[in-house]
């Protein structure tokens, strides 16, 4: 008798076990990821929007690393050693050119004339100057940013433009700012020596 009873326990305990294993496991949350059983692409983030260089701003000096009167050595020196111009031999005098530089940011230009610096030209609005006049401000912003010290002059190929030069807050006349508008808002800028910072045509 105690032999069955063990028996009938035994089964018992098999019966319960086997209903346990039977259960399902819980269904885990959806995450959205899987829509009728394709993939859903999870968009991506925002691309986070395009800063202004402020590391290359224009000066009556210069830009960047980059100064006034330095030689094409000491230019090339100031870019890590990447300055490739198109003139050979020994500095002239009468030699312009603007040399080429992947470490130059997009939208600026260096001249050399004689073998030195003489000249910065900016015509992209990433680029300001060090008081923070850029491409595209109206002519209006540059007279209060430079109060007292810019003369107007007519454009040479823009009926409605202008030459608003900016001269130096003390006393050198030696160097100069000018912006080209065209009769409203600022199209380019450039600092640099006289004469060659209000050459109209650059090198040309």
């Amino acid at each position: 008798m105690r032999s069955l009873s063990s028996l009938l326990m035994v089964a018992a305990l098999a019966a319960c076990g086997s209903g346990d294993a039977d259960r399902e496991a819980p269904e885990a949350p959806s995450t959205g990821a899987e829509q009728g059983g394709a993939a859903v692409a999870v968009p991506a983030a925002p691309a986070t929007p395009a800063v202004a260089d402020t590391g290359w701003s224009l000066r009556m000096d210069g830009a960047g690393p980059l100064r006034i009167g330095m030689t094409k050595d000491e230019a090339r020196a100031a870019l890590g050693g990447d300055l490739t111009t198109g003139l050979a031999g020994p500095p002239d005098p009468t030699a312009c050119d603007y040399p080429k530089s992947a470490a130059l940011p997009a939208g600026l230009k260096v001249m050399m004339e004689g073998g030195r610096l003489v000249r910065v030209d900016i015509d992209s609005a990433a680029l300001a100057t060090a008081e923070g006049a850029r491409v595209g401000d109206p002519e209006s912003r540059i007279q209060q940013l430079y109060a007292g010290r810019v003369t107007e002059g007519p454009h040479k190929y823009v009926q409605t433009g202008k030459y608003l030069t900016v001269r130096p807050a003390n006393a050198d006349t030696t160097r100069a700012l000018v912006f080209e508008t065209d009769g409203g808002k600022v199209t380019r800028m450039r600092a640099g020596q006289r004469p060659q910072v209000e050459y109209v045509e650059g090198c040309s």
